[in-house]
């Protein structure tokens, strides 16, 4: 194996180690159209504490997975957005991973994740 070998799959399983965490998948789900702000995410994952969220946020932002935006000017604004470069993989990957029965809530036809880990 060759060095750079080594460096790529030190950098999968570092991504693949961050996307495991909780809540990770919903809020990239949560940006899979674009950018959104803290209080969306607390709305649309009503289940995740303030903690957690700003966890999974922080670790997508450290791995350069998103990108934090902060757009204040007197009030508070802050915007997370997936990096560019990728937007089309994470796309692909949420669009494989929402055909799962593991995302697919009981009872429920449409592919919304959901939080398996509570059950």
């Amino acid at each position: 194996m060759s060095h750079g070998d080594s460096s790529d799959s030190k950098q999968i399983v570092k991504i693949v180690e961050i996307l495991q965490r909780k809540w990770t998948i919903h809020v990239l789900w949560e940006m899979r159209k674009g950018p959104v702000r803290f209080g969306q995410f607390r709305r649309s994952i009503p289940h995740a504490s303030k903690k957690g969220l700003t966890s999974s946020l922080r670790a997508l932002e450290n791995a350069e997975i998103i990108i934090r935006r902060d757009l204040s000017d007197s009030v508070l604004h802050v915007e997370y957005e997936i990096a560019e470069s990728l937007r089309k993989p994470l796309a692909d990957l949420l669009a494989y991973l929402a055909t799962s029965a593991l995302l697919l809530p009981r009872g429920r036809s449409t592919a919304v994740p959901c939080d398996r880990s509570a059950e």
